[in-house]
């Protein structure tokens, strides 16, 4: 094509997007006679008018979309790669199920509800985010930043968080079944009513977490932090928790029957009135804990620290207490304790208060009855 031919060619294109009767920015991309779903990689969309727009599928990887309305558009399987989305208006948009999120920046912006399930959202800014009712299920949020993001009844299902930064994010009654939650920043999380059963915790930090009432059966718990975490009635059965950090966690009431739990820290943790039945506490260190009224029937306790403990009203039957370290641990009313038990643990250093002169012995000082 000669240089005259060209320019004529220009002028044409230019003349017909003038005398269009429409300012659409897709239409306009037709006239001329550009493919919406493959040619805009990088491209500036500064402000552009995208309502309603078809763009399932399309590549606007590293494109500039600050400022568009993307109203009512179809992004389903869209890749959005690096893309600049600030300021961008998604209201209705509603559909991005697996769209390429990957690394985007969508602080605060607001996804309540939509339909992200199988979309890959790793590495994206998602802090203080509106998800609420959002479907992520199968979703990629590993490395994801979502410290204040708003995950209510998020349905999370099987989705990979590994090394995501989610505290002080609310993720009351979200459902995280089969998630997997590896390295995960979950500090100050608010976890209430969630349902975690079966999800990957390993190593994760859970410190001063809301998990009342949560569901975390069966769920890998193991060298998770939980320190001063709100357990409270949550449903830890059969969940492993070894070597897990929970000093000064409130698991009062909470289900931990079969739960494993060697090596664990327990120190000066709350577990009135817990359900520890069958548990393994095998080396577990139980200093200064408030287990009054807990059932630690056919524990297995061998190995543990009880060091000024509170186990009165605890129910002991068949309980493992081989080699624990029970010095100023605190018993009494309890239901399976032999008399051949009790003076064997009297002898090592524990103090019964249904025995006469008892309660004065070793001004045991462990925490006591809250709740």
């Amino acid at each position: 094509m000669s240089e005259a031919d060209f320019i004529r060619e220009v002028e044409e294109l230019y003349q017909r997007i003038a005398e269009a009767d429409t300012s659409t920015f897709v239409e306009l991309m037709e006239i001329a006679g550009l493919n919406i779903k493959t040619d805009l990689v990088g491209a500036d969309l500064n402000g552009a008018d995208l309502n309603g727009a078809d763009l399932s599928g399309a590549n606007l990887s590293g494109a500039n979309l600050s400022g568009a309305n993307l109203s009512g558009a179809n992004l389903s399987g869209a890749n959005l790669s690096k893309a600049n989305l600030s300021r961008v208006e998604l209201s209705r948009a509603g559909r991005l199920r697996g769209a390429n999120l990957s690394w985007v920046d969508l602080s605060g912006v607001d996804l309540g509800g939509f339909d992200l399930s199988g979309a890959d959202l790793s590495g994206a800014n998602l802090i203080e985010a509106n998800l609420i009712g959002a479907n992520l299920s199968e979703a990629k949020l590993s490395e994801a930043k979502l410290s204040e993001a708003k995950l209510s009844e998020a349905k999370l299902i099987m989705a990979d968080l590994r090394g995501a930064i989610l505290s002080r994010a609310d993720l009351s009654r979200a459902n995280l079944i089969g998630a997997n939650l590896s390295r995960a920043k979950l500090i100050m999380a608010d976890l209430n009513e969630a349902d975690l059963s079966g999800a990957n915790l390993n190593d994760a930090d859970l410190s001063g977490a809301n998990l009342n009432d949560a569901n975390l059966s069966r769920a890998n718990l193991s060298m998770v932090y939980l320190r001063e975490s709100k357990l409270s009635r949550a449903n830890l059965s059969g969940t492993d928790l070894n070597r897990a950090k929970l000093n000064g966690a409130d698991l009062s009431r909470a289900n931990l029957i079969g739960a494993i739990l060697t090596g664990t820290d327990l120190n000066e943790t709350y577990l009135n009135r817990a359900n520890l039945s069958e548990a393994n506490l095998s080396e577990a260190d139980l200093s200064s804990a408030n287990l009054i009224g807990a059932d630690l029937s056919r524990a297995n306790l061998s190995n543990s620290i009880l060091l000024r403990a509170n186990l009165s009203e605890a129910n002991l039957s068949k309980a493992n207490l081989n080699r624990a370290i029970v010095k100023l641990a605190r018993f009494g009313f309890n239901q399976g304790i032999s008399e051949e038990l009790k003076q064997d643990l009297i002898n090592r250093g524990a103090v019964f208060e249904d025995t006469p002169g008892g309660r004065d012995r070793g001004r045991v000082v462990g925490p006591v009855g809250r709740r």
